[in-house]
């Protein structure tokens, strides 16, 4: 896969995010996707995914993604990714985060998403 297909995909994945739908997830996504962050660890299946963004999207309903490096190679992308809009108890916050994407069959097949969680 060529590197600007690999960016694509992720790219894609962040605009349907940042339109508040999970209409055609299965577009960009495995439907056995493999999905880890440090606070809510494993997250198997295109389903479960689904319901943590619309209940990211109900409890963050002005949280918006920006792509601000990707380097993509083979099936590997590595992105860091803000996240403005988001509620962290009182306050408003950005977050910075980093993914990183395996590709399978021209899908995401797995996301490790690296950020430090609210304390």
């Amino acid at each position: 896969m060529s590197e600007i297909s690999v960016k694509k995909i992720i790219s894609s994945f962040v605009e349907l995010f940042n339109k508040k739908s999970v209409t055609n997830l299965d577009n960009f996504v495995s439907r056995e996707i493999e999905y880890w962050d440090p606070s809510n660890g494993t997250v198997l299946g295109i389903d479960a995914i689904e319901s943590k963004l619309a209940a990211f999207r109900i409890d963050n309903p002005k949280c918006i993604i920006t792509i601000d490096v990707m380097v993509g190679k083979g099936d590997l992308v590595v992105a860091e990714l803000s996240l403005r809009g988001c509620k962290t108890d009182k306050q408003t916050s950005a977050v910075i985060f980093t993914v990183v994407c395996t590709l399978q069959n021209g899908k995401i097949a797995k996301i490790k998403n690296y950020f430090n969680p609210p304390t």
